[in-house]
């Protein structure tokens, strides 16, 4: 999944982490969600921060 966050708990892209749907996320930010913490800190999800501005900026 590529955004710029992982949302809160409950909501948006915040369900798929919930539901553990997601293995592996590229986003510019991610402190809103402590399951995405969580997930991260249990190796079960691939978090890759990249600076804001970068990924409008690269093709898939």
């Amino acid at each position: 999944m590529i955004a710029n966050d992982t949302a809160g708990l409950g909501y948006g892209i915040g369900l798929l982490i919930d539901a553990k749907l997601i293995s592996r996320l590229v986003v510019t930010y991610f402190r809103t969600n402590p399951e995405t913490q969580r997930q991260m800190i249990a190796g079960e999800i691939q978090v890759e921060l990249v600076p804001q501005g970068i990924p409008a900026s690269v093709k898939p």
